[in-house]
């Protein structure tokens, strides 16, 4: 047996001496230990020896980290020890080994199972039928970085799955640039919150102090929830904040040492347990680490559940406000957001049912769906703001500015097909009102409207001459695409008022 981690048996119906296990300030463990064995064993001659009156099953105390594994057996999960072949019945962990207990105990004994899954995520649901009924729900949001999509974001509290006036809300913005988000935010949907707080970053107050100064707030009430998704579940290694993740990914409720970002924390936890601690200010610490530091310190659990998809974390380390519309730039860093914002929203169904959402207004002339508005209004805007017009110095006398000087997005680049030049064009009855007959250098050509007719200007348009074809009233965000230097012989049709942008890209495969 080794007295510093493991209780095996010496020899048959023995075991050790008890209080070589233990070291001083361990009596409550000591307590437990005798407890355990009192029941199973019978003392014997000295009263710190024990008997057992059939061979002792094996005991495992203190674990050593690196020696324990998971055994997965049919409809329920054993801890191993692969040191010593063993699968003990009784796990106990003590010190910094309380953390991989709580792992253990994601799996051991039913908790997880290949078989039925998740053996305890439907335990002491609870079931509300009138929304009355439903708690209070503190919502906390903290801005202390500039973050990409944050209007989406502010948005997306308006349609959250839970009536607004069970919720509560609490803004920290530290960010000046955000201020006009927030501003807009609140001028909007002012009504759907009425009790809000919004704490904005004249107030010079710091992300610590602030997420102390919401629970304080809250903790005044009678709300049993308050709502600030957890980003990873994985044992911590000592002044770090992930080590390892374990098993591959699986499906259930687990608890964890670590969550940051998005959290759900029960009220009367923060009223009792959690009162008089500091929970998120300790000087030279992150405001995660200091919280999670806590919760653990207070004996309280903390839950991952990824058994649906609440959300997502967006990246901003390469968010750069200085620009006019940053959100363009994070097609790479924020791809799902920023199709959301950037793409029309039935431009993935043009795979799906082409006979639909493609049209096909002349000969091998494709008409489909791209942007969405506020992709035409942002690549305006951002054109005009970088102003490098050409002023008709291409072969073919036009007013483009190249996506490359600006470069907010690298379009239509997949191969094998590669985008050779990619611009926005602008025509203007007293600048360029037309483009005269030619064939592009391309094999085909994309070119997207980016504003209305009718509305932004008048005239304009496409003439395809072999054909005789027109195509006089493009929609906003939606894409021509046509053979280039083969077949379609084309010119643009003048612009007779206001102002005409379009996008186009080159494409040869």
């Amino acid at each position: 047996w080794r007295s510093h981690d493991v209780l095996f048996p010496r020899q048959k119906n023995s075991l050790p001496h008890k209080s070589s296990l233990f070291t001083p300030g361990d009596e409550a463990v000591l307590s437990l230990f005798t407890a355990i064995l009192s029941s199973m064993f019978k003392p014997c001659g000295h009263s710190d020896h024990f008997e057992s009156p059939h061979p002792p099953p094996q005991y495992w105390l203190s674990l050593p980290i690196y020696e324990v594994v998971l055994k997965f057996e049919r409809a329920k999960v054993r801890a191993r020890n692969v040191a010593y072949d063993t699968l003990p019945v009784v796990i106990h962990g003590n010190g910094p080994t309380k953390l991989q207990l709580n792992y253990l105990g994601n799996y051991v004994p039913t908790a997880w199972t290949y078989e039925n899954g998740c053996g305890i995520c439907d335990d002491d649901l609870l079931f509300f039928s009138d929304d009355e009924e439903l708690p209070l729900v503190y919502v906390a949001v903290f801005i202390e970085r500039a973050t990409p999509f944050m209007d989406e974001f502010l948005h997306r509290l308006t349609t959250l799955n839970y009536p607004t006036a069970r919720i509560r809300l609490f803004i920290h913005n530290n960010v000046v640039y955000h201020e006009r988000h927030i501003q807009k935010f609140w001028e909007r949907h002012r009504s759907l919150f009425p009790d809000a707080l919004l704490v904005g970053p004249e107030e010079n107050l710091q992300e610590g102090k602030a997420r102390t100064m919401a629970v304080a707030v809250r903790t005044r009430g009678t709300a049993p929830l308050r709502n600030i998704t957890a980003e990873c579940f994985a044992p911590i290694a000592e002044n770090s904040r992930v080590n390892n993740s374990g098993p591959n990914l699986v499906y259930g409720l687990w608890n964890v040492p670590y969550i940051t970002q998005a959290y759900l924390i029960k009220g009367s936890m923060l009223r009792s347990k959690l009162s008089q601690v500091s929970l998120y200010v300790d000087e030279g610490t992150d405001p995660d680490m200091v919280f999670c530091r806590s919760i653990r310190d207070q004996g309280v659990f903390m839950f991952v559940s990824n058994r649906d998809e609440f959300g997502r974390l967006v990246a901003s380390t390469s968010f750069n406000t200085s620009r006019l519309h940053p959100d363009m730039w994070q097609i790479f860093d924020n791809p799902v957001d920023w199709k959301e914002k950037y793409i029309h929203e039935n431009y993935s169904r043009i795979f799906e049912d082409d006979k639909t959402f493609v049209e096909q207004p002349c000969p091998d002339v494709y008409w489909f769906p791209a942007f969405s508005e506020k992709m035409c209004d942002h690549m305006v805007e951002t054109m005009e703001d970088n102003g490098e017009w050409s002023g008709g110095s291409h072969k073919v006398t036009c007013s483009p500015v190249h996506l490359f000087i600006c470069s907010p997005v690298p379009l239509f680049t997949c191969s094998p097909a590669q985008a050779i030049m990619n611009f926005v064009v602008r025509y203007r009855p007293d600048e360029q009102p037309s483009l005269r007959p030619h064939h592009d250098s391309s094999t085909f050509t994309i070119n997207i409207a980016l504003n209305r007719k009718g509305i932004d200007y008048e005239g304009g348009g496409c003439r395809f001459l072999r054909y005789d074809c027109k195509v006089e009233s493009p929609r906003k965000g939606w894409s021509f695409m046509h053979p280039g230097r083969l077949t379609h012989y084309h010119e643009g049709l003048p612009t007779t008022r206001g102002t005409r942008y379009i996008m186009v890209s080159f494409v040869d495969p």
